[in-house]
């Protein structure tokens, strides 16, 4: 793989590794209400 692609794929999973607990408090907080709804 190119060198910046690595870099860039790195770049995703750490973004995706930090904002994991925010994006499913967030999914969770619509699942409810949703289903309250």
């Amino acid at each position: 793989l190119d060198q910046n692609l690595v870099r860039l794929f790195n770049a995703i999973l750490l973004a995706l590794v930090l904002f994991a607990p925010e994006l499913q408090k967030r999914l969770k907080i619509r699942g409810l209400k949703l289903r309250n709804e």
